[in-house]
């Protein structure tokens, strides 16, 4: 994608720098302390925005928005702007029951584009289907990431594939206060395109709007949530949870050269077992959570390859190495001597390489496998060096 969606109000297509200037109401007030920002999926169906808005005004005490979001198609913005931009619908509303400015503008559209440029028309294939994914996960991870909103979802409009996305989203970003609906109308108002919400008296009689407030599991603050693109956050998540649920005791035996993963046990050569052990070390030394029960969902116990790598971590390297050589002591002076300069990024990752390829062909689960490697965290800085698995699960002699 070529643009940040979540910063979508720089498109050329959806401006309006005046959009702020909304007359002032008398009104209702909301007793919340957040600032509240409405999220829809939206295209043919515009009624589920006013219905939303009308229905969470409703509520007591009432929920107003300082903020609407409409991710969208081109085609659906077409039939959105016609709607709400070019029509007096919400300033009936407003009219009707008193609320406040609604802060549905051109810049409140949100339509994905592509990295050639395109915008989105439509979602038909897969690629658009990733597209609006991407789009709509960009969206929420933004707007959840300030401690000072409530992000208000609604699950109905849009594609089918548009709520999974949408839905999935809330389940990895939300937080406690979050909320997402899905909007009720009566049967007899759900085809008609002139019903937007109860007009008082009789013009909608029997017409009643609700929002199910559905229940979603919160996975934020309780697995790894890596800047990347939606299948690599799901691949990411799952491994967490199986490692959090299934993960067997890790048990190194230095004398014995082995390393025992919940019953399977392998040998690993001296250098690479010296390797290891020092990653798993640095797990349970570096640890920033260790008032945890159990390791905190993150890569802050990972480091680049200058600290295993330098002379100052020679001392805690000749130990290991002494505690492998247990009836040959000098061969601790023979490793001290062989590495004054410490040991090279180049000889490390050479090492890494083969410890993980000796854990691959002893342990056959990905969950497992994820957990005991030494992983490899890449960022623009330098990349950072780690084992996943949970700290107290390691146990050396």
């Amino acid at each position: 994608m070529s643009r940040d969606p979540a910063k979508a109000h720089d498109s050329p297509l959806l401006k309006n720098r005046n959009h702020n200037r909304l007359p002032a109401q008398t009104m209702r007030t909301s007793s919340s302390h957040y600032r509240e920002v409405y999220i829809f999926i939206a295209g043919g169906t515009p009624q589920i925005i006013s219905e939303t808005l009308f229905a969470l005004a409703q509520q007591d005490p009432p929920v107003y928005a300082h903020e609407i979001i409409v991710i969208t198609t081109v085609t659906g913005y077409r039939i959105l702007k016609n709607t709400f931009l070019k029509s007096s619908v919400l300033a009936d509303m407003r009219a009707d029951y008193q609320l406040p400015p609604i802060p549905l503008v051109e810049s409140s559209f949100i339509i994905p584009r592509s990295a050639r440029g395109k915008l989105l028309d439509d979602v038909r294939t897969p690629e658009d289907n990733a597209l609006i994914g991407e789009s709509i996960f960009a969206v929420v991870r933004n707007k959840t990431s300030d401690p000072d909103t409530r992000i208000h979802c609604s699950l109905a409009g849009g594609r089918k594939t548009m709520s999974f996305y949408l839905g999935s989203a809330m389940q990895f970003f939300g937080r406690p206060q979050d909320r997402l609906y899905h909007v009720l109308v009566p049967e007899k108002y759900e085809s008609r395109p002139d019903f937007f919400y109860p007009r008082p008296g009789n013009q909608s009689k029997g017409a009643v709007v609700e929002l199910a407030d559905l229940p979603f599991l919160r996975l934020r603050d309780k697995t790894i949530l890596p800047e990347t693109n939606f299948n690599e956050l799901i691949a990411e998540s799952q491994r967490a949870i199986d490692q959090a649920v299934f993960m067997p005791n890790l048990a190194v035996n230095l004398v014995h050269r082995t390393v025992d993963v919940g019953g399977r046990v392998f040998e690993l050569e001296p250098s690479l077992l010296l390797i290891y052990t020092f990653f798993l070390l640095l797990k349970r030394t570096r640890c920033r959570h260790a008032g945890q029960e159990r390791c905190h969902a993150c890569h802050d116990c990972f480091v680049t390859l200058d600290v295993p790598g330098a002379p100052a971590a020679l001392d805690k390297a000749a130990e290991i190495w002494r505690r492998i050589h247990k009836n040959r002591p000098f061969k601790a002076e023979d490793f001290m001597a062989a590495h004054k300069g410490g040991l090279g990024p180049e000889l490390l990752r050479q090492y890494i390489s083969k410890v993980n390829r000796r854990i691959r062909e002893h342990i056959s689960e990905e969950a497992v496998q994820a957990a005991c490697v030494i992983r490899t965290l890449r960022t623009y800085g330098a990349s950072r060096y780690g084992i996943a698995i949970d700290r107290r699960k390691i146990l050396i002699t």
